[in-house]
């Protein structure tokens, strides 16, 4: 692996030396929850959600729910920040 999995955030393959596929949980407990994909301001780009039985492409304007499963093109480099706002509270 390359380090980057934990619980609820899996990798997927590398798209290059430095993009690459992720897909991870939103936590009931995030301030991720209610929020707007264009809301977040994550350093990613969403392009797929998993919710309940469904799959679907998102908007922008298409709101987290908690246990939705993110698939995400992301620079690896801004994985650490991704964990962190997953984990806590805080919206930027």
């Amino acid at each position: 692996t390359n380090g980057h999995s934990a619980r609820g955030f899996e990798p997927y393959q590398a798209v290059n030396k430095t993009n690459e596929f992720i897909e991870f949980e939103i936590p009931s407990h995030s301030g991720l929850v209610g929020k707007s994909l264009i809301d977040l301001q994550l350093p990613v780009h969403v392009v797929l959600i998993h919710r309940d039985s469904d799959d679907f492409i998102p908007k922008g304007n298409t709101e987290v729910q908690a246990h939705d499963r993110l698939v995400c093109l992301v620079n690896r480099n801004a994985i650490p920040e991704i964990k962190h706002r997953l984990e806590t509270s805080e919206i930027h």
